[in-house]
């Protein structure tokens, strides 16, 4: 018997939503408990991301192939 190929969408979509129901998004009289906040590491994430989108522009797409890694 086959199994259907969109159930772990299904149950990935509904793990989702039971997370994201039970999580405060920053609501100052909530019960939830509090969400994620922001990471001292957000600065280096983004940083690292503007470094990458611009070697993209630069080098085009084949500069992530590990072909080019050196």
């Amino acid at each position: 018997m086959r199994k259907p190929y969109y159930l772990p969408f299904l149950l990935a979509f509904a793990a989702f939503l039971i997370a994201a129901s039970r999580i405060n998004h920053g609501l100052i009289d909530s019960s939830l408990p509090t969400g994620p906040g922001l990471t001292p590491d957000e600065s280096f994430n983004i940083e690292q991301g503007v470094y990458l989108s611009h070697a993209l522009r630069q080098h085009g797409p084949l500069l992530f192939t590990p072909e080019t890694a050196g």
